[in-house]
């Protein structure tokens, strides 16, 4: 048990890492790299409290509408 709650926090802490640093990656983007659930990834942002620029002003959807 204690090492499937270690494999989670080391997830956990990618994902949060993941989120932070690659404004360029969606949060669905990230999911797909992590290889967990869009869900997951959301609840785990939620949980400690990652915050970051949402919607059309967010980088990720500007360098999608360069790339396009």
């Amino acid at each position: 048990m204690k090492f499937i709650i270690e494999v989670q926090r080391k997830v956990e802490d990618e994902v949060v890492k993941l989120i932070l640093e690659r404004t360029d990656l969606t949060q669905r983007e990230i999911a797909k790299m992590v290889g967990v659930s869009l869900a997951y990834v959301q609840s785990v942002a939620k949980r400690r409290r990652v915050q970051r620029p949402r919607g059309t002003g967010s980088p990720a959807w500007k360098l999608k509408q360069k790339a396009s």
